[in-house]
């Protein structure tokens, strides 16, 4: 595996690329978007581990951070299976979103380790397009696959 991980407080070579969107070609963002693919693949290959009989839980076993889930500053939460987690979500939803979010948590994804913050604020590319590292990975763990998709929308 040869991704490049690099943290907050060392955010080495480049400049997030939500600084630098509006002036990359379309053809430097193909680059980027390249990259990030080979970079989540390799990531989702990354097998849990951490034998605390959790599915859904961050990189060492424990509970998750989710900016988007009020609870996840205040409560530890993990989570044993993705049903679990799905009831969570849901469970403060007016009926009608309920009745909604049931048709897409009828879906089983598969687990797998995820950036869960990803967005252009924590990828850095440097002034060729040339992605040098992704930063913020307090967020990061095992969730369901279409995690980091909605956290990409959700921030954008």
């Amino acid at each position: 595996m040869d991704i490049l991980f690099l943290f907050a407080h060392d955010p080495g070579p480049g400049r997030p690329i939500g600084e630098r969107l509006s002036t990359m070609t379309d053809g430097k963002i193909e680059q980027v978007v390249r990259k990030l693919k080979e970079y989540i693949a390799e990531l989702r290959q990354i097998p849990n581990e951490t034998n605390s009989g959790y599915q859904i839980c961050n990189s060492v076993g424990g509970e998750i951070l989710e900016w988007r889930i009020d609870d996840s500053q205040r409560k530890e939460l993990r989570f044993k299976d993705e049903a679990e987690f799905n009831e969570f979500l849901t469970d403060d939803m007016a009926k009608e979103a309920q009745g909604e979010a049931v048709k897409s948590h009828g879906v089983k994804h598969e687990m797998v380790f995820t950036h869960a913050d990803l967005n252009p604020w924590n990828i850095l590319a440097d002034e060729t397009g040339q992605t040098t590292g992704i930063v913020d990975w307090e967020c990061a763990g095992w969730y369901p696959e279409y995690w980091d998709y909605t956290k990409a929308h959700f921030t954008v």
